[in-house]
């Protein structure tokens, strides 16, 4: 009804509303602003604030080992801190090449074909499995998908 009687197409109208509720959103940033309260905790970063301090302590040329034992955990939860980061984050604010150098992605793309989804590090020959393992496996799956976005 409100194409008919503007005379814009539903696609325009539809634009127009969520370009408006974009400046409703950006607006209740403003601490004074009445919707602040309800919106806030969508401000937050994509990232964990412990996945931040890991990524940023990668990115100060710490090996994961060192972080591991500097920030008393497990290498593990440190990986998994790098996942997330490289999930979230846009592909130039994550550090593939230090983690996931050339020589590394080559291997991978030599034994890899097919989607992206039916990839297995189980299905990669023994030979790569004992040279990486799923965790650089996971993050060169990653790093190709952003790279196909």
């Amino acid at each position: 009804q409100q194409a008919q009687l503007t005379g814009k197409t539903t696609w325009e109208l539809y634009l127009m509303q969520l370009d408006g509720l974009t400046q409703v959103a950006l607006d209740a940033r403003q601490p004074t602003h009445p919707l602040h309260s309800l919106v806030a905790a969508l401000w937050q970063p994509p990232v964990a604030r412990s996945a931040q301090v890991t990524l940023a302590a990668v990115q100060t040329g710490q090996t994961l080992t060192q972080i591991a034992a500097t920030r008393h955990v497990k290498l593990s939860t440190v990986r998994e801190h790098l996942l997330e980061a490289a999930i979230m984050l846009a592909l130039t604010d994550f550090p593939y090449a230090q983690l996931l150098p050339a020589t590394t992605r080559q291997d991978f793309q030599t034994v890899v074909s097919g989607p992206i989804d039916e990839w297995q590090y189980g299905d990669l020959p023994e030979t790569v499995q004992n040279q990486y393992d799923f965790f650089d496996f996971r993050l060169f799956a990653i790093w190709c998908g952003k790279q196909e976005a």
